[in-house]
């Protein structure tokens, strides 16, 4: 995972924690003004073990525990719960081609063969742990030259899947350097990956009201869509 989009996430389930635990009388934002102030405006450097401290005395809540769970190891942070705490809802499911990037109901019945070709190209740029291309032998850098004797371009490989379904069995043809290979792929079912945020509908008084502090800075027409 990249470390800018995991630092964002992050600092999104510290935010609504701050929120949560001052009942909304603190937030994220107090902190940066505070860094800023402190640090920023003077050009000061903050100490690696400083931000704990500084959180503290700005927001009276000890986040050591967080930070230990979700800075200084792997493990994601629970956004599903902390988000539903605000009266949103987060859901996950297939992506629907591989340029969905999320934001939207929807669902996917679109075979996975565990892989993503580079832009614009028929060369493989990733191959996803435990999918089906990882199984069937295949590696980032290879070029992928046919699937069940189709020719593979670099637009018409969406196309070439979009019949595919889970259990199917296709032969992919490739080039791995210099030597002309063929595999065999197991298609799987798409991995839920993509993700959707919605108002919920059936969340109660506390949580609209906390769900308006958060998106309008106070109050607000907070179900709008």
């Amino acid at each position: 995972m990249s470390y800018y989009a995991k630092g964002a996430l992050v600092a999104l389930a510290l935010d609504l924690t701050l929120r949560h635990q001052t009942r909304g009388r603190r937030s994220l934002d107090d902190v940066m003004r505070a860094l800023w102030q402190l640090y920023g405006a003077t050009g000061t450097g903050l100490a690696e073990d400083g931000l704990g401290p500084l959180l503290r005395d700005v927001t009276g809540v000890d986040c050591d525990e967080f930070f230990a769970n979700f800075v200084d190891t792997p493990a994601d942070p629970p956004l599903a719960e902390l988000l539903g705490r605000a009266g949103v809802e987060l859901r996950w499911r297939g992506a629907e081609s591989s340029s969905d990037r999320g934001g939207r109901a929807g669902t996917s019945t679109r075979a996975d063969l565990g892989l993503k070709l580079a832009d614009g190209d028929t060369r493989v740029s990733h191959v996803y742990a435990g999918g089906a291309a990882e199984q069937a032998g295949l590696a980032a850098g290879d070029l992928l030259v046919a699937v069940d004797g189709l020719r593979v371009t670099g637009n018409n490989f969406d196309k070439l899947c979009g019949q595919l379904g889970a259990g199917d069995v296709i032969d992919i043809h490739l080039f791995r350097r210099e030597e002309l290979m063929q595999l065999q792929l197991t298609v799987q079912a798409p991995p839920e990956t993509t993700c959707t945020l919605s108002l919920a509908a059936s969340a109660k008084p506390a949580q609209r009201r906390r769900r308006a502090q958060w998106l309008h800075g106070g109050g607000g027409k907070e179900d709008r869509q």
